[in-house]
């Protein structure tokens, strides 16, 4: 049976004054964010921007989550309106929207459904959990461009996107590598992630040796409403404090070297075996002419079976992994660039 257009402007109507009733005349306000992704080690933050208002009913359910490392309240909300937010639909993909209701902050990961009779749409989410709410920078100054995150290896891996064989006929990547569970949205191959999981680190180096060196004291550029000011990289903008003769204040910065060995699993889309291939011999040729790493396995390049029903077909997957040793301070110098930026006075003493 169909509904005539007279049919569904009446359920319409019906429903959408039922709507306004249970609803109070609510109105919810959303935050867009903007993703920043931190080139030292590719950590994404997500930076605040204007927000829009969108009437409809707000449901929110609770739960306790007790986890390990954490216990927290769980909200599972569902957001019913009689207008399409476009803006979540159409918004670029390194764009979200976040709202708050409360002490809660939620955001929207599924539209649940279309109902044509009622003209209303339903979405749903769950609110931001608190050990995530650090990448949201709603404070001025909180993300300092200038440090890592990471404590293993991938510095050294995003650096082979910048690398330039220094021989003639030498090879090139040729692809970009991103962290593995941080790759962008709906990215089209060809591309490489670089998976180093939360047990594939270990020391060979029973203890640390912690030295001083004399790096420049830098701050970060905000504007009139102490808000971050952003450089054509999406990093909020920083300078070198000077003194009065025009020249920048070292302070001493500790720095750790131990001797560390990573599992490393690199997947690449979108190559065939040749440019596969030409992929590795970069790869080793990077390791032979960098000083501050070393391999400890014999990897190879294989297939993988990545498939999607729909297509009856595999992707061009391909899996390399590796064994290698680092010096964790050389790690953080490649991310940090202080080979370039820091004196390289060094002061020795108690850690």
């Amino acid at each position: 049976m169909s509904i005539s257009e007279a049919q569904q402007s009446q359920i319409a109507g019906l429903l959408g004054a039922g709507l306004q009733t249970l609803d109070l005349q609510q109105e919810v306000t959303f935050q867009k964010y903007s993703r920043i992704v931190l080139p030292l080690d590719g950590y994404v933050f997500w930076s605040p921007g204007p927000t829009i208002t969108v009437p409809g009913a707000l449901h929110h359910m609770m739960e306790m989550i007790q986890n390990e490392d954490e216990t927290f309240g769980l909200a599972s909300v569902f957001f019913t309106t009689q207008e399409p937010v476009t803006e979540f639909s159409d918004i670029p993909i390194n764009t979200i929207y976040v709202a708050r209701q409360g002490e809660f902050r939620y955001a929207f990961s599924r539209h649940a459904g279309y109902f044509q009779a009622a003209q209303t749409w339903h979405y749903q989410g769950h609110s931001i959990h608190p050990a995530m709410a650090s990448q949201l920078l709603d404070t001025p100054g909180v993300l300092d461009p200038s440090r890592a995150v990471v404590s293993n290896s991938l510095p050294i891996w995003l650096s082979l996107n910048n690398y330039a064989s220094p021989f003639i006929g030498g090879f090139s990547p040729g692809i970009t590598l991103y962290p593995s569970e941080a790759v962008p949205a709906n990215l089209p191959p060809p591309y490489g992630s670089v998976h180093i999981g939360d047990s594939d680190t270990r020391a060979l180096q029973a203890f640390p040796l912690v030295k001083m060196i004399q790096v420049p004291l830098t701050t970060t550029i905000l504007d009139d409403d102490d808000n971050l000011i952003f450089g054509s990289n999406d990093l909020p903008l920083e300078v070198d404090v000077l003194d009065e003769f025009g020249n920048p204040i070292l302070v001493p910065k500790r720095v750790s070297h131990q001797l560390m060995a990573d599992r490393v699993r690199i997947i690449l889309y979108g190559l065939q075996n040749d440019e596969a291939l030409s992929f590795y011999n970069s790869l080793l040729e990077f390791m032979r002419t960098q000083p501050g790493m070393g391999l400890m396995n014999m990897p190879a390049v294989r297939d993988g079976k990545r498939k999607q029903v729909e297509l009856q077909a595999l992707a061009m997957q391909k899996i390399i992994e590796l064994e290698v040793s680092y010096n964790q301070a050389y790690a953080t110098d490649v991310g940090l660039q202080l080979i370039k930026s820091a004196s390289i006075t060094i002061l020795y003493g108690d850690p």
